[in-house]
């Protein structure tokens, strides 16, 4: 089982430690579309880290917990392998991750339809 949060009181422990060594780190949520276009054969994706209103939700980044994506006609989740990334790239209000593989070929049992860009919600889970 997976731990989500850790509260003492009103205080949120991001950090868990076992004598010196890290046994645990809290990992934020970012729901998001693609930032332009993708073509399913190409070997990275660049996703929007603002909201609505153009602020940047993203402001530091050390790792990727997992990347998943589904349809937003369909239930069904697709999740990135994370070996399949090879590296990723936070600018001001976009990220670029890039894929060892075509982006068709990187996801778990997907059928990537080129229409991608507007039809897709990506999850990210993430290390600040």
């Amino acid at each position: 089982m997976s731990r989500v949060g850790i509260f003492i009181g009103d205080k949120e422990i991001v950090r868990r430690y076992v004598g010196d060594k890290l046994v645990w780190v809290k990992f934020k949520v970012l729901e998001t579309n693609l930032n332009r276009e993708a073509d399913k054969i190409n070997s990275y994706l660049r996703l929007n880290i603002t909201d609505s209103s153009g602020n940047v939700i993203i402001k530091s980044l050390t790792g990727i917990h997992r990347l998943t994506f589904k349809h937003k006609w369909s239930n069904k989740v697709w999740e990135l392998d994370n070996d399949k990334i090879e590296s990723y790239q936070l600018y001001t209000t976009y990220l670029v991750i890039n894929l060892k593989d075509r982006l068709e070929d990187s996801f778990k049992g997907s059928k990537m339809t080129d229409n991608i860009y507007t039809n897709a919600i990506f999850t990210l889970e993430y290390y600040e």
